[in-house]
């Protein structure tokens, strides 16, 4: 157990008990437990906080013991990628010398997590928090169509392949870019 006082704005209730409200919560925990960039990621996605929430908690509680390592974990979340799968796979872009690509383009009038546009290659991530909702694998069915439409080659990766076949997505990849080239 740690003493220490906080800024008002990082205080809330809840059922009845003082504690620390959830942007600084989040950071607390990011900071010191091991995944706490899936806590970080997570609480992103589902939208219970925002960036700018946790950048404001973290401003406001620079000096505090575990802050340093939710400083980093935070900009990294502060780049142009949506989640954890996003960053890993601009780490496998980056480690297999894969250039061309782009990140969050819109195409038409959807968001691409990555995009070739030199080569009209579209790559969407799926992981299983966003996308095992209905509505959501839905909507990707029209992105894939409206893509195949204008010309583009949809590529779709899922976490789970990203993780235990890279090679087969690399080969998957570079094989699409060597087509459209």
């Amino acid at each position: 157990m740690r003493r220490r006082s906080f800024p008002s704005e990082d205080l809330t209730e809840v059922r009845g008990i003082p504690t620390t409200a959830l942007p600084l919560t989040i950071l607390a925990a990011a900071g010191e437990l091991d995944d706490g960039l899936a806590i970080m990621d997570r609480a992103l996605q589902t939208r219970k906080v925002s960036l700018h929430e946790l950048r404001a908690a973290l401003d406001r509680n620079s000096g505090a013991i575990g802050m340093l390592h939710a400083r980093r974990l935070l900009a990294a979340a502060e780049d142009l990628s949506e989640s954890e799968l996003e960053r890993k796979f601009v780490r496998f872009l980056r480690r297999h010398r894969i250039t061309g690509w782009q990140q969050q383009v819109y195409v038409g009038h959807r968001r691409i997590d990555f995009v070739w546009p030199a080569e009209r290659i579209a790559v969407s991530l799926h992981g299983w928090a966003f996308h095992h909702v209905h509505d959501r694998w839905e909507g990707d069915q029209e992105t894939t169509n409206m893509l195949v439409g204008l010309g583009w080659l949809p590529l779709i990766f899922t976490w789970k392949r990203l993780e235990f076949e890279p090679d087969g997505v690399r080969s998957e990849l570079c094989a699409a870019i060597e087509l459209r080239q």
